[in-house]
């Protein structure tokens, strides 16, 4: 992924490159090694797939790897979804 940008907060990061042209989206998720467990981790992986699920008509046509911070570990669901919403608005359409 060249060319692309990254928007971040407190929680989570987005790279991203915008490709219009095809018209689609791709998404890769990864969990930083920040968190205690492996069952941490993995509810955020889990949580991030759901909040991708139900919020990807937010993004625009491109890739994006969406990265959960240290930050994340302490946040619950809705938390979380509030981050990528305010994550998602910022990106350029």
């Amino acid at each position: 992924m060249t060319g692309g940008d990254t928007r971040e907060n407190t929680m989570l990061v987005i790279r991203y490159h915008l490709e219009r042209e095809r018209g689609t989206r791709r998404v890769a998720l990864t969990v930083s090694r920040h968190c205690p467990t492996a069952v941490v981790r993995n509810r955020i992986r889990r949580w991030l797939r759901e909040i991708y699920r139900t919020g990807r008509e937010r993004l625009p046509a491109g890739d994006f790897i969406i990265i959960a911070k240290a930050g994340a570990v302490e946040a619950d669901f809705s938390q979380l979804r509030r981050s990528f919403e305010s994550l998602a608005q910022q990106l350029d359409r």
